[in-house]
Parts: structure tokens; sequence; C-alpha cells
């Protein structure tokens, strides 16, 4: 806020869509690591990697280079080095 600024109380809104709720999976926990650096890949040419970010009702959470986060299935995953290496989605 500006120095001579003042908030409005209620004046903001949560875009509750955007929010991802991580659910603590064992099994995949066991396997895929958070922060371990992965690559994904979905239809027949789309890939991208990414680093995951935790674990939600059977998913994996998987955050790409730009930011984006997304929610895949444990077999579109595999591992790969620790950097960025590809995105074509």
């Amino acid at each position: 806020l500006p120095s001579d600024g003042s908030y409005i109380e209620g004046s903001f809104e949560v875009d509750e869509a955007g929010i991802v709720d991580v659910v603590e999976d064992e099994s995949l926990s066991d396997y895929y690591t958070v922060g371990s650096h992965v690559n994904v890949k979905f239809g027949k040419k789309g890939r991208f990697s990414g680093v995951v970010k935790g674990y939600n009702e059977g998913h994996i959470i998987v955050e790409d280079c730009s930011g984006g986060i997304w929610e895949v299935e444990p077999e579109q995953v595999s591992f790969c080095s620790d950097k960025y290496i590809h995105n074509d989605y």
C-alpha cells in the first residue's frame, strides 16, 4: 500500500479455483520425493520437465519451469536430471 493509503475491509476475494489441496499419499511419497526433478508425458507428443511439489489422492503435483502447477498420474512421470529439460505443452 502507498504510505498514505488504507485498506478497505472486504475489498479482496480469494480465487479458490486456483487452490490445490495437497494430501500426503504414503504410497507415492515412498517413491516420488518432493523436490525430485521429473519429466511428465501427456498425449502423444506433449511433455515437460518439472519438480515434484506433493501428492493429492493418488496424483503427483508437479510444478513446471514457468511456475504452472500440474496434477498428473504416476504413470505419466519419469525421473530426470536435476535441471529442467524441455517444455512442449
